[in-house]
């Protein structure tokens, strides 16, 4: 992802919050941290594959790796932190977690499972981590329009835009 976005190609990702649970284990589906943590981890693996540092960065950053978290809905008036898609039960607020994976290639091919993009040592709940690969420009392009284009519609209200705070004095 780092050399890709280093030739200045785009990235769009889109990540559970900070908080995201998993009914199943009670843990959280928040990868490293959230939104601002996988943006910061992406940053400095593009920094050191770059060699950029500080504005360079910034630049290069802002201009095509684009991170947003997982929303199912229009961004609301006032709503700026964005708290009303939690879900509400029995007196408790929690972000709703995915654990689903969706990878788009250059619109020519698309992974969908559950497969994490690290290895997993140990699973002690006894689950596979599986998927599928599919090829194909037409195939692909149903992806994009049916999944990805509405999903990123959501998601996007939410970009992540502060590289600034975590870039500048680096």
């Amino acid at each position: 992802m780092a050399t890709h976005i280093s030739q200045g190609r785009d990235l769009y990702l889109i990540v559970a919050d900070s908080n995201g649970t998993s009914g199943v284990v009670g843990g959280t589906y928040a990868g490293v941290g959230g939104v601002k943590e996988a943006a910061r981890y992406i940053g400095e693996v593009v920094s050191k594959v770059s060699g950029k540092k500080g504005s360079a960065l910034i630049e290069l950053l802002s201009a095509h790796l684009h991170v947003a978290p997982i929303r199912i809905y229009d961004k609301q008036p006032g709503d700026p932190k964005a708290e009303s898609w939690k879900w509400r039960k029995d007196k408790k607020v929690v972000e709703p977690g995915n654990h689903a994976k969706v990878c788009i290639y250059d619109d020519e091919a698309f992974y969908i499972g559950s497969d994490n993009a690290y290895g997993v040592v140990m699973n002690p709940q006894g689950l596979q981590e599986f998927g599928f690969m599919v090829s194909g420009h037409e195939e692909t392009a149903v992806l994009v329009e049916e999944y990805w284009n509405k999903a990123w519609h959501y998601s996007s209200q939410f970009l992540f835009k502060d590289w600034a705070s975590l870039f500048a004095n680096k």
